[in-house]
């Protein structure tokens, strides 16, 4: 996530509102954070992990619980991409499939998007005679019938006139 910030939460302060904080996204080791996007400091001062999204959640009684997805920036979610003199080179749109899981998850629908492994092996399966016949008439036969009646029909029309 481009420009994501950090998350950083006063666990005392939810603690005391009876509210649990769970990670699930996190920075790499080798990230860096910066509040002044416009500069161009290299101040290696707020390297690290840091958070960038967090589940919050909170029992309201026995059979009540509150859910709240807080990500550090919204921009993963928009159409915004890195380009230079006209050329893109990372497309930042492709998040959809979290926004719609988080969305999903809020709503106890589960994962909506997977992604899958796809296989190597690729299977052929060759038609009998019996299926290419009937994929025969249907392609050819059916449409030829139906122009058929498409010329009979005027004719008949025009001889009872």
């Amino acid at each position: 996530m481009l420009n994501a910030g950090s998350i950083n939460v006063d666990t005392n302060a939810l603690s005391a509102q009876n509210v649990n904080a769970n990670i699930f996204v996190r920075s790499s080791d080798t990230s860096y954070y910066t509040e002044n996007v416009n500069s161009l400091s290299t101040v290696t001062d707020n390297m690290g992990s840091f958070n960038i999204g967090e589940l919050f959640e909170k029992k309201i009684d026995e059979n009540t619980a509150s859910s709240m997805v807080m990500y550090a920036s919204a921009r993963f979610a928009t159409d915004y991409a890195i380009t230079n003199a006209g050329d893109t080179f990372i497309g930042l749109g492709n998040n959809l499939d979290l926004l719609l899981n988080t969305v999903a998850f809020l709503t106890d629908r589960g994962e909506t998007v997977r992604i899958r492994k796809t296989t190597e092996n690729v299977f052929i399966t060759e038609a009998t005679n019996t299926q290419a016949r009937i994929v025969v008439t249907v392609i050819f036969s059916i449409p030829l019938i139906i122009v058929l009646i498409g010329c009979i029909v005027p004719l008949i029309r025009r001889r009872r006139k």
